[in-house]
């Protein structure tokens, strides 16, 4: 998980939300698999508001399902 949160870090400090973006459905889906059902929530989520700015319906779909909305 460390490089996916490394990589979080990095396009969220560069601006790449997009990328940010997908980098939180990834450590959702590592949280959920995990049984980490808070973490997954929460990246889950984030991803949701990102993609939802970000007019990307099928990724904004991909992160409702893991937040469970």
């Amino acid at each position: 998980m460390d490089g996916l949160e490394s990589a979080l870090q990095t396009f969220t400090a560069i601006g790449a939300r997009f990328e940010a973006a997908r980098t939180r459905l990834e450590l959702a889906a590592l949280a959920e698999a995990r049984d980490d059902r808070d973490g997954a929530g929460t990246h889950a989520r984030e991803a949701l508001q990102a993609f939802t700015a970000l007019d990307t319906p099928l990724y904004a779909e991909r992160a409702r399902l893991l937040a469970g909305k």
